[in-house]
């Protein structure tokens, strides 16, 4: 992901799904429209911003393919997903992830890219010490 040419991240993304099989081609978009925003984004603001980008990059590819992305329960994660990273609603995409986890799961690197979309959404917060271990430490 290397490219900053939206219209070169498209043409790969074609040219790797014309060579896949039919029903490998929502996987594709997804994984690479997810990798996308995993690459760019190191920020909340960032995955809001780079949301916008992803659905640019699925309208781009159905005007370079002349057909519409086909309608799956992947395809309808990844629209949903972009919908939830611009408004910024972790809830939101942590149940999406839920509910389609039987498609997403059909694919690895896709459940990889997705829980990677979501930790950067929502990330770990540091848990408070204990402060029994504290005075332990303090006085023991």
């Amino acid at each position: 992901m290397r490219g900053n040419n939206l219209s070169d991240i498209v043409t790969v993304m074609t040219t790797t799904a014309s060579r896949a099989r039919p029903d490998e081609e929502d996987y594709i978009i997804a994984r690479v429209v997810l990798r996308f925003l995993n690459f760019r984004s190191r920020s909340l603001a960032d995955l809001q911003a780079y949301a916008r980008v992803g659905t640019a990059l699925i309208d781009m590819y159905e005007k370079q393919t002349g057909r519409a992305v086909p309608e799956t329960p992947v395809t309808h994660f990844l629209r949903l997903t972009l919908e939830a990273l611009t408004i910024s609603s972790a809830g939101l995409v942590a149940g999406l992830r839920e509910k389609y986890s039987l498609a997403l799961g059909q694919d690895p690197a896709l459940v990889r890219e997705a829980d990677q979309v979501l930790a950067t959404l929502k990330p770990r917060k540091a848990k408070m010490p204990d402060l029994s271990q504290m005075f332990k430490t303090l006085l023991g």
